[in-house]
């Protein structure tokens, strides 16, 4: 995905529009469009195959399947009226971490772990997998009215039209920069519908902020266009590194005054580096701001540590301890290889895959093919404890790199995109680019021989802070 390159031609479509003046259902549908954009223009090189009549058929039977144990779960766990303080709106696939012999989210369990003893605290889950599974009292599981919102909304489709002002226009400037169109009537549908299904929730439970992880979904948006009517403050908690072209959370340079119903009204930042990416844009508004909160994840790892087991069969005392957090076949640069093989018999090269773009196995046989490599051990561990025996981390632009930097790990980025998004990072504090065997091998050296100290400027672990932001959120309402 070029993401400088996205950043430019929406840019371009936004100052042809007056986007104030965008209106359907009564709100301003403008982030999901520009959402709906994103997504076509990251697809539009992939060419999807078309699924048999037989794979269609078992598709349906899975996703009935689903539907029926969704309801299940809803009518036995979701039917309570309990009033709280904070709903965190989240997804089955964020359970991915195992502590102490079970599914974790880092991003509601660790909000747990700090808050809920202060504050009644509520999750409220939506299933974005294969498989359905729940049987906790504190969760919301929602994903029946999801489906069933599903529908209604494809059966309303045969009965009107979405009336979209300014929607030709539209079109016209985005087939001018981008060379497609979009069609936005079914999800702008669905967000309408699912954000009447929300209301219901909300108001049986009256929290006083709503928490999300990713706004830039359908789902999040109508959670976000629920609280907005009334008037309930949601919170986007940062949960990746941000850059100078994130396509969601930076350049929304033509923003109305009173903000998009659309977006969070807060976002919970890991540091000033993100904050003020926000702030940039979000000061034009009265609607939306960013604060400092942190990173609960890494605090919580790092006040529960229980390390792991058996890595210094892999991690040696005695060598150079190489990780590199893949991010897919298309971020991987062949000269990394070319530095593998020249590279001194003292290194080990670890691999970690990423959990939602693994890379082929084409490319993993490549990679294993070399006598100092490994792969599985650091693909299913925790991270933070690799990070202790790591001594240098490298990848194409992933945030593991500012993670790497509260451990005092130096990161070398390898692909371009780090070069456009992180360019006032680089070369200072631990981050550094390359873009050869060359370059990589004298880089790689020189770090070895001149260790110096990282300060963890980008993200901030620190628990009273973490309270001391919660509080002015609650406390400004």
């Amino acid at each position: 995905m070029a993401l400088k390159e996205f950043i430019e031609k929406i840019s371009i479509v936004e100052e042809q529009l007056d986007l104030s003046r965008l209106k359907v259902d009564g709100y301003n549908p403008w982030p999901c469009l520009r959402l709906l954009i994103l997504d076509k223009y990251n697809r539009r090189k992939i060419n999807a195959k078309k699924r048999s009549l037989f794979k269609k058929l078992i598709a349906l039977l899975q996703w009935v399947k689903l539907f029926l144990r969704s309801f299940f779960l809803y009518i036995s766990y979701s039917l309570d009226n309990t009033k709280v303080d904070v709903l965190f709106f989240t997804r089955q696939s964020d359970s991915q971490k195992v502590v102490n012999g079970e599914l974790f989210n880092k991003y509601s369990a660790s909000f747990n772990y700090f808050f809920s003893k202060k504050y009644k605290v509520k999750e409220l889950e939506i299933c974005d997998e294969k498989q359905i599974k729940g049987n906790r009292r504190d969760v919301i599981y929602y994903d029946f009215i999801l489906k069933k919102t599903r529908i209604k909304c494809f059966l309303r489709q045969f009965e009107s039209k979405v009336d979209l002002q300014l929607f030709d226009d539209i079109n016209h400037i985005v087939q001018k920069e981008f060379g497609f169109k979009i069609a936005p009537e079914a999800v702008l549908r669905f967000i309408y519908a699912l954000s009447l299904g929300f209301l219901k929730t909300l108001k049986k439970h009256n929290p006083k902020l709503v928490f999300l992880t990713v706004f830039y979904c359908p789902e999040a948006m109508a959670m976000c266009l629920a609280c907005h009517r009334l008037g309930i403050q949601v919170v986007d908690y940062q949960h990746g590194a941000q850059n100078n072209h994130h396509p969601m959370y930076t350049h929304w340079n033509n923003i109305p005054r009173k903000g998009y119903e659309l977006i969070p009204s807060f976002f919970w930042m890991w540091g000033e580096v993100s904050q003020k990416r926000i702030d940039m844009w979000a000061v034009s508004t009265i609607k939306h701001k960013a604060i400092v909160g942190g990173d609960l994840w890494l605090t919580y790892s790092r006040e529960n540590d229980a390390g792991i087991t058996g890595i210094e069969k892999c991690y040696k005392e005695n060598k150079v301890n190489i990780l590199i957090s893949l991010q897919g076949d298309v971020f991987f640069p062949d000269f990394l290889l070319e530095s593998m093989k020249s590279s001194a018999k003292g290194y080990i090269w670890h691999f970690r895959d990423h959990p939602r773009l693994p890379v082929s196995k084409a490319l993993r046989k490549r990679l294993m093919a070399y006598p100092n490599a490994e792969f599985d051990y650091s693909s299913n561990v925790s991270l933070y404890p690799l990070l202790k025996y790591t001594d240098i981390h490298i990848t194409a632009y992933s945030t593991v790199a500012f993670e790497a930097q509260n451990f005092n790990v130096p990161t070398i980025f390898i692909h371009n995109e780090a070069l456009d998004c992180y360019a006032e990072l680089l070369n200072k504090n631990g981050l550094y680019y390359v873009d050869s065997c060359e370059s990589l091998n004298i880089l790689l050296t020189k770090i070895l021989s001149h260790q110096s100290h990282i300060e963890p400027h980008y993200i901030m672990c620190d628990s009273q802070q973490h309270d001391a932001a919660l509080k002015a959120l609650i406390g400004s309402i």
